[in-house]
């Protein structure tokens, strides 16, 4: 019977064998760890989106108008940058 892999080839295909031994592993955990360090930076995004929220609410709001001070997404702390300029040019 008649080998299906022609000598030449073999070299090639542990060679291929090999690299997918150690890549699919290795996508598995950064997989893993992508999705651990984007749950954690969703949580302190949020954290500090809260405490913008809080902090620019108590102090002054009603000088500023609602468009400042109103929160569109709990994601996106940088709609506080605008309310910084106008409290820094006073």
């Amino acid at each position: 019977m008649p080998n299906p892999v022609s000598p030449g080839d073999q070299p090639r295909l542990a060679g291929h064998l090999m690299g997918l031994m150690i890549a699919i592993p290795a996508l598995i955990g950064w997989s893993y760890y992508n999705e651990k360090v984007e749950t954690f930076r969703l949580k302190w995004r949020v954290s500090a989106t809260e405490f913008l929220r809080k902090h620019y609410r108590m102090d002054d709001t009603m000088n500023e108008p609602e468009e400042v001070t109103r929160v569109k997404n709990p994601l996106s702390p940088m709609q506080f940058s605008s309310h910084k300029r106008k409290r820094a040019r006073r």
